[in-house]
């Protein structure tokens, strides 16, 4: 068996560096190991006592503080992991990843409630940026490689929330000094762009692969900014009770 004292934030650094930024750990563990060379197995448990990081699609820090992970060959067990943002919300995952199977499936829960899951500010090449304040039950599957993302989310009331949309999009809405006044279940151009945002954090980013389908509710007073004209900030403005579904299949 193998004892982890202290596992080095540079390994976790090196290991994320595609998908994760400002990445702190202290981690300690247990590791079994059994079978030959060409096929071993893992047994153990690893303890995350103290964490950070950041999505770079998001640029939004998350805490994880006193959680465990279950090493069951082939899988990473999440027993009942818990995430936290910046204000202390939890996100629980529940659920298992056989990463050290060929297919390395994915079969997880997810759940939170009040949950800060983007607070950044606008930087080059950002296509979403703002604060989301959401509520969320999802179901992921597939792969690591190709996840599949479904189920619910809300989104609150203090949320304000910004999409970078392509210059080739239009709208044609009257204008007042630059900004368009709609609501958001009336306008399906609106609800495009915010589909194309997905698409494009999807296709070329960080998240290239993943595929979902899910329910979005937006809080009458959340809003979302869409900047048709990032040159020169002209924005379409929507807020209101929306129900939408947005997917990449």
């Amino acid at each position: 068996g193998i004892h982890l004292e202290k596992f080095n934030p540079e390994i976790a650094r090196s290991l994320t560096k595609d998908f994760l930024k400002r990445v702190t750990a202290t981690i300690t563990g247990e590791l079994k190991i059994t079978g030959t060379p060409h096929a071993l197995q893992y047994e153990g448990a690893v303890y995350i006592d103290s964490a950070a990081f950041a999505l770079k699609s998001l640029n939004t820090l998350y805490r994880i503080d006193k959680q465990k992970l279950s090493i069951d060959y082939p899988a990473i067990r999440f027993e009942k992991f818990v995430l936290t943002d910046s204000a202390g919300h939890p996100l629980t995952v529940q659920g298992s990843v056989n990463l050290f199977d060929r297919v390395k499936s994915i079969d997880l829960k997810i759940e939170t409630a009040d949950f800060i899951a983007l607070h950044s500010t606008r930087q080059p090449g950002t296509l979403l940026y703002g604060t989301a304040i959401v509520d969320a039950a999802l179901n992921v599957k597939g792969t690591t490689v190709q996840p599949v993302i479904e189920g619910n989310a809300g989104l609150q009331a203090k949320s304000n929330v910004y999409v970078v949309s392509s210059p080739k999009r239009s709208y044609s809405n009257t204008r007042n000094d630059g900004i368009i006044f709609v609501k958001m279940d009336t306008l399906a151009s609106a609800a495009a762009g915010i589909v194309e945002a997905f698409d494009s954090l999807s296709t070329e980013g960080s998240l290239k692969g993943v595929k979902y389908n899910l329910e979005l509710k937006v809080d009458k007073e959340a809003e979302f900014s869409v900047l048709v004209n990032p040159a020169t900030g002209d924005e379409l403005v929507m807020k209101g009770d929306a129900r939408l579904n947005v997917g990449l299949g």
